[in-house]
């Protein structure tokens, strides 16, 4: 490893270098300049000093020297925590046995004037009938003899004495043994105690079973395999065969009915199907083999996802968090898609997924191991990709967009199958459904393009969104606020035709509004000139309907401008408000729904072939519920066959 230089250091291969004498001879005289002077040296021979040995002297010279002493400092602290927890320690190890040697010779201590009194005891009532009897006799032999004075007196009171001794010495050689025999009986007890419990806890039958540590064995191999499964690049040229598999599953037990008893899953993981997976005969067999290859990579996923909520939830009680923590949640946050920084939305979303739904998913995306999205891109769920690097189909026509007309029937097929949108309106078409709602979590439009590949218009009628609202006892339609951006008069024409057709549904008598920022023709714009020709056009038809325009909205609902313009049926009196363009429609419906105190109902989702409407983003239970019954209701009342 190559030697850093200090900050002198450099200046003196600098010297060096440039060949400055002056401070060659200082060196050879052994003299130790300081830095000062040989910077000062230097600038004096007008040698340039880089700018970068400076910095590398500040940090070598100020920034490690404190970082040092700042980590010296904090080895210290823990040090000195760490020997005041040993002293600590210690200390109540020091009092614990102490007390406890202290019960221990007080119990004994005890114990052993317990034995002596209850021996001493226990020989009290034959010690004293003996000595009864032998006084008795004795004195009754010595009274005797004075009385018929056989004996001496002097002898006899000599006589008396020898045995009263005789008898105390046997009394207490006799306690004295039974007390030694009583203390080796107890301790031949304690010690048969203490073998019966060392013979106890010799047999550990729980460390030989090991129950417990299945799973605990089987965690670490699953997460080492899949740290070198994610470190590990996909070959394609593996031609793993199934026979290979079927013996590996064979060699190592691994049965899917162990599976469901035990509740274990074999640690296992494949980075790719096996290519002849289509060539097995037996259905069930294949079925059998690829949950088995599919089932270790789900549950080892699942654990991952644990893990990751348990750590979430670790983090977000915690006051302060570390750099990579924060770094951590900021990166779960961009993989599950939360906003805001919101770690309750991201605790909701980071979930295990239910192992049936996860194999359901990956047998019908992957036909079983054996479509060519499976075997060449490992594509087990249906994965999409819009970055042009993923598998394209072998027969798509890259230079069309997607349409019905000419679409391959496989693209249709998952189309119908992953799009929920497509899938509803599917079912509609063949009759399955009555009608639906959808929408809710996607923008209005993405919404009615997916609808566009399954459902066109009504002959004759436009594709657009109309709102109802409801203030004051009075009932207004307003067309179009979600679909087209700028119509034309010929769609403002159709708009308003089918508004009228709504609106004869719903019981009311139409009475059409065409809306612009002047009031028939002041100011004149060439931006109401479409609304104009829109009026004219209608004149030609000879509708059956009122209509009238262009006007300000509120000159199309006060009535106290039926005297300033009292020719116009309309004015005051309008029920169906048709807008010049989208903006408008959308800006006024969005402000009135947060300001007004109306109730507004939609968009409702007309001209289509279908009953089906489109819920706006984060649309409300009652809205959706609104929407729901005009749907069912519209199913009942129109005709869409025709």
């Amino acid at each position: 490893m190559k030697k850093k230089l200090s900050y002198r250091d450099k200046l003196l291969e600098l010297a060096n270098i440039y060949d400055v004498r002056e401070i060659k001879e200082y060196v050879k005289s052994k003299k130790n300049l300081t830095v000062g002077q040989i910077e000062l040296i230097l600038r004096k021979n007008k040698i340039i000093i880089p700018k970068d040995y400076k910095s590398n002297f500040i940090k070598d010279n100020f920034i490690k020297p404190y970082s040092k002493v700042k980590s010296d400092l904090a080895e210290f602290k823990e040090e000195t925590i760490k020997d005041k927890n040993r002293l600590v320690r210690k200390a109540g190890n020091f009092r614990e046995d102490t007390v406890r040697r202290f019960n221990y010779a007080a119990k004994t201590f005890w114990r052993t004037l317990g034995s002596a009194g209850i021996n001493f005891l226990n020989i009290l009532p034959k010690l004293g009938k003996t000595i009864y009897l032998f006084l008795g006799d004795s004195f009754t032999n010595v009274f005797n003899g004075i009385y018929n004075q056989q004996l001496d007196p002097k002898k006899a009171k000599n006589v008396i004495i020898g045995i009263v001794a005789v008898v105390i010495i046997a009394t207490i050689s006799f306690s004295g043994k039974n007390y030694i025999d009583s203390r080796e009986t107890d301790k031949i007890v304690e010690l048969k105690k203490s073998e019966i419990k060392k013979e106890a806890k010799k047999p550990e039958i729980k460390k030989e079973v090991k129950k417990p540590e299945l799973k605990k064995e089987i965690k670490p191999k699953i997460e080492a395999k899949k740290k070198k499964d994610v470190s590990e690049a996909i070959l394609p040229n593996l031609n793993l065969k199934t026979e290979t598999v079927l013996n590996l599953f064979k060699d190592v037990e691994y049965d899917l009915g162990k599976v469901r008893s035990q509740k274990l899953v074999k640690p296992i993981y494949f980075t790719q199907f096996p290519r002849d997976l289509d060539a097995l005969q037996n259905t069930k067999l294949k079925k059998e083999t690829f949950i088995k290859i599919v089932l270790p990579l789900i549950v080892a996923e699942n654990e991952k996802i644990l893990d990751d909520r348990k750590k979430l939830t670790i983090l977000s009680k915690k006051k302060y968090t570390t750099d990579l923590e924060k770094l951590w949640i900021r990166q779960k946050l961009l993989e599950y898609k939360v906003k805001k920084g919101d770690l309750n939305e991201l605790l909701i979303r980071m979930d295990v997924i239910p192992t049936s739904i996860a194999l359901a998913q990956a047998a019908k995306e992957s036909g079983w191991g054996t479509s060519r999205f499976a075997l060449e891109g490992n594509a087990i769920f249906g994965q999409w990709t819009w970055s042009g690097q993923g598998i394209a189909p072998l027969e798509r026509d890259s230079d069309k967009k997607l349409q019905r007309v000419g679409q391959l029937e496989r693209d249709v097929d998952r189309l119908v199958r992953n799009d929920r949108i497509a899938w509803g309106s599917s079912m509609i078409a063949c009759k399955d459904a009555d009608a639906m709602v959808t929408g809710n979590i996607r923008h209005y439009a993405a919404s009615i393009e997916k609808l566009k590949y399954v459902v066109e218009a009504r002959p004759g009628e436009e594709i657009f969104g109309m709102t109802m609202i409801v203030s004051k006892g009075k009932t207004i339609l307003v067309a179009d606020t979600n679909v087209q951006d700028f119509p034309s008069s010929e769609r403002l024409v159709n708009v308003s035709k089918s508004c009228v057709r709504v609106a004869r549904l719903f019981g009311f008598d139409p009475k059409v509004a065409f809306l612009s920022h002047s009031t028939f023709g002041k100011p004149i714009s060439k931006n109401t000139k479409h609304v104009r020709d829109a009026i004219q056009m209608l004149k030609k038809e000879k509708v059956d309907f009122d209509f009238d325009g262009e006007m300000q909205p509120d000159v199309a609902l006060n009535p106290i401008y039926q005297e300033i313009y009292p020719f116009s049926k309309i004015v005051g009196n309008a029920n169906i408000l048709i807008m010049p363009a989208l903006h408008s429609a959308a800006i006024s419906t969005k402000l009135m729904k947060v300001f007004g105190g109306g109730k507004l109902i939609g968009p409702l989702l007309i001209g289509l072939g279908l009953p089906i409407e489109v819920a706006p983003l984060r649309a409300s239970t009652s809205e959706i519920l609104n929407l729901a019954s005009i749907a069912s209701y519209s199913s009942g009342v129109i005709d869409y066959s025709n």
